[in-house]
């Protein structure tokens, strides 16, 4: 999951970072993988599409926003190797872990993306998500991000 995590970032993230934005080395994301998979309320999905590498993984669960929306549960992370870009990998992997949340009880799901990322955020609108004008930096990615958030509950949105 490292691998597919560092390679996915590497292609889709880094042209869109600070020029002194350096990827972690590889002990630095095991840790942080480990991190939040060991986290309270927190599933991931992982799509093997039988390939050398990992097709995809999707983490989600519990929001970890400061103020999180009554109901909300989180995206937390969609990694999808480029090499399977575009075959239905990535719309796979949220509508299962979208339907998980809605099983779990919540409402409604956030998350967050890199702002400038154009591709990620017209797929998440594809998807349903629209920008809600929550906004962040975080120190450790230096690039401005915008929070999505779509319904979970049929009919709403």
């Amino acid at each position: 999951m490292v691998e597919l995590q560092r390679v996915t970032f590497a292609e889709a993230l880094v042209p869109l970072l600070p020029e002194e934005f350096r990827l972690p080395e590889t002990a630095a994301w095991r840790d942080t993988l480990s991190q939040a998979l060991d986290s309270e309320g927190v599933r991931a999905l992982v799509i093997d599409a039988g390939a050398p590498e990992l097709a995809g993984l999707v983490i989600y669960g519990a929001n970890r926003d400061v103020e999180p929306a009554p109901g909300a549960g989180e995206i937390r992370a969609l990694f999808v190797h480029p090499d399977h870009w575009r075959r239905g990998v990535g719309r796979e992997l949220m509508e299962v872990a979208c339907a998980d949340l809605e099983q779990l009880g919540y409402s409604a799901a956030t998350l967050w993306s890199l702002r400038d990322n154009d591709r990620a955020n017209a797929f998440y609108e594809r998807l349903g998500f629209e920008r809600d004008g929550a906004t962040q930096t975080r120190p450790q990615l230096g690039g401005p991000e915008v929070r999505f958030a779509r319904s979970l509950v049929v009919g709403r949105s």
